[in-house]
């Protein structure tokens, strides 16, 4: 033992101070280092991107890549990921993230990282033969479902799976044309595609209580035989744009309880046709243009909610006078708004109860 003990001794000496020596057993172990052992940061999210792939033909790749952050959202670069698909007859995909298309179908793509998960979904096509329906019209519903994430929407009963885009859900066909697409509260997000302008016999377009944001595609001004566009109950955002004033078929205008600002584009007052006219509970500024005063045939007009001012033109007055409270409103909101009392404004007023759209007169 005395003879151990004076090795020991020995060697504390020649061992520089960051080092620890430890006897086990009989056994004098080392452990050096300038501070703490590392350990290794828990990942705390990954992302994949891109997020959706379509594929339209069999043996077609896509290369896929992921991001790691921890918990704070810092990223974490050098952090190695295992690949995987949830259905690898539909799309196979390496050890490096390179998705490949095997058959018809959707699945799901995985990096996953210290347990965590990113996705990606993968949609294989192999159906692009279609005939009911004009190609471009054909790759502008394609569009809808890529932008729209149409992955997750609550009903997609045939989409992209078939052949026969007319009995896609949501899809109204007639004499080999879209004539219409409803998707009221089908779990829509993203934006609005600018390729549904070329859906040239479209007659109505309805996609309001759905997830969608950006701005209004300019684009849908060309649907000149649109009658019914319903954007209402969504989170689209800019301003409206002036093109949907060529949409003269239009009787049913719907973008109440969304995030558009600007001003209000004289062109609506093109809209001559018009019955329903819906903007409130956006950010609308401005003033109110006068040219909605051609608006004749208006059977509802509501701009509630808004932050609009001035003068309510008379030519707009004399249209509204004539609706009831129930079906045309000025306020609440729009605290800048007002009625001169003049004989002009007053004769505007149908049922003289002083108030025209809930707007009482200014004296």
């Amino acid at each position: 033992m005395r003879i151990v003990s004076h090795l020991v001794t020995a060697l504390v000496h020649q061992v520089k101070p960051s080092c620890t020596l430890v006897l086990l057993a009989g056994v004098m172990l080392s452990a050096c280092g300038d501070g703490p052992a590392e350990v290794e940061t828990p990942v705390g999210s990954v992302t994949v991107t891109p997020t959706t792939v379509t594929f339209s033909a069999v043996g077609d790749t896509e290369q896929l890549s992921a991001a790691a952050s921890d918990a704070s959202g810092n990223s974490m670069p050098g952090v190695q990921f295992t690949w995987t698909s949830s259905d690898a007859t539909v799309a196979s995909v390496s050890t490096s993230g390179v998705v490949t298309s095997v058959g018809s179908g959707i699945a799901t793509i995985s990096a996953t990282a210290q347990g965590v998960s990113g996705t990606a979904s993968v949609t294989v096509v192999t159906h692009w033969d279609q005939t009911e329906i004009p190609a471009i019209e054909h790759q502008a519903l394609v569009a809808l479902y890529e932008s729209a994430n149409g992955a997750n929407w609550t009903n997609k009963a045939g989409w992209l799976e078939t052949n026969t885009p007319c009995i896609w859900y949501g899809v109204h066909c007639a004499s080999g044309a879209v004539f219409g697409l409803n998707f009221d509260g089908n779990r829509l997000a993203g934006s609005i595609p600018s390729e549904l302008g070329n859906l040239g016999n479209l007659a109505y377009l309805i996609l309001q209580g759905n997830l969608l944001s950006g701005t209004i595609p300019v684009e849908l001004g060309n649907l000149d035989g649109l009658i019914v566009l319903e954007l209402n109950d969504n989170y689209l955002s800019g301003p409206i744009p002036p093109e949907l004033g060529e949409l003269t078929n239009l009787e049913i205008l719907n973008l109440h309880n969304n995030q558009l600002s600007g001003s209000i584009p004289v062109e609506l007052g093109n809209l001559t046709n018009m019955r329903d006219l819906y903007l409130h509970e956006n950010n609308l500024e401005g003033t109110i243009p006068r040219e909605l005063g051609n608006l004749i045939d208006l059977r509802e007009m509501f701009l509630r909610h808004n932050l609009l001012t001035g003068l309510v033109p008379i030519e707009v007055a004399v249209v509204a006078g004539s609706m009831s409270p129930d079906h045309c409103q000025f306020v609440p909101g729009n605290a800048g708004l007002f009625l001169p009392e003049t004989p002009e404004y007053r004769a505007a007023d149908i049922d003289g109860d002083g108030y025209i759209c809930r707007l009482g007169f200014t004296p």
